[in-house]
């Protein structure tokens, strides 16, 4: 570093300056002063400050910074590229980089380059993995890993095969290709209908609850009136109905009379009604004697 040695306040300031603005020595101007008489005080403080002030200025010295320690600025970005605050990518504009992965490693379906989900897992909160397949091989729109519709047994997305049975042998509709419904192990559905959709009936004609189709059961029972006639009080052979005893399905004998002995309007064959009160049987022997009496 230059150094300033002897410098004689007394010089001229004027005749200072002008030496350094001529790039001569400014060591012979100071020592050629030759006033008649030694500056006051005052005036020597104002040419010590003109000469600082026209060193500082001139270049006359020199300071060197090879001995100082670097000025380090920290960047605002890591060493992977990424805004320490915001996790923008400098190359992307996004917060991804170039390959496709964030800060923290993930790519937008929040796996890294080993495969692993940020769940912890080989496989996301969907159940696909880094390449977009589940466990069974399709991806999200039905399509398996082997480039077809189907995986390798044959069974879709949803586990049917191409004519729509599962590998239990059910189709959707819950029937196998024999025709027997999955709900009651029987060629029928719950309804008692075939998997057509029409009513099922046995060889013999019966179907799944044991009646025909004319409403009867093989004893001779009626669906609709669980009695061994129907409404209009006919058997399954189409005849009028009565018990053993002769009474049809109201009640009433082939005369109209009920199992009491009387018809639909309340009277016994004599035609007394039910209603009237019975006479009391006559004592005879009373009778008789009131008739000796008189």
């Amino acid at each position: 570093m230059s150094k300033i040695r002897n410098i004689n306040i007394r010089g001229d300031l004027f005749s200072y300056a002008g030496n350094v603005g001529s790039g001569r020595s400014s060591r012979k101007s100071l020592n050629s002063y030759s006033g008649a008489s030694p500056p006051s005080r005052f005036y020597s403080f104002i040419m010590a400050i003109g000469l600082i002030i026209a060193v500082l200025f001139s270049g006359f010295t020199h300071v060197s910074c090879d001995n100082l320690p670097p000025i380090v600025v920290e960047s605002e970005y890591d060493v992977n590229g990424f805004h320490k605050q915001t996790g923008i990518h400098q190359d992307t504009g996004t917060l991804f980089n170039p390959a496709g992965y964030n800060k923290d490693g993930y790519n937008v379906n929040g796996f890294d380059q080993d495969g692993w989900h940020q769940s912890g897992g080989m496989f996301d909160n969907d159940g696909y993995d880094v390449n977009g397949f589940n466990t069974n091989g399709f991806d999200r729109d039905g399509n398996h890993a082997n480039g077809t519709g189907y995986d390798d047994d044959g069974y879709d997305v949803n586990g049917f095969d191409a004519e729509g049975y599962n590998a239990s042998g059910w189709n959707t509709a819950g029937w196998n290709k024999s025709g027997i419904n999955q709900a009651t192990n029987e060629p029928y559905d719950i309804n008692g209908n075939k998997e057509n959709g029409g009513k099922w009936y046995d060889n013999d004609g019966y179907d799944f609850q044991g009646y025909n189709a004319a409403g009867w059961n093989r004893d001779g029972i009626n669906k609709t009136t669980n009695k061994p006639y129907d409404t209009n009080g006919n058997d399954i052979n189409g005849d009028y109905w009565r018990d053993n005893n002769g009474y049809d399905y109201n009640g009433l004998d082939t005369n109209g009379f009920d199992r009491d002995g009387y018809d639909a309007n309340g009277n016994d064959k004599f035609g007394v009604n039910k209603s009237v009160q019975p006479v009391d049987k006559v004592d005879m022997s009373s009778t008789m004697c009131q008739l000796k009496v008189i």
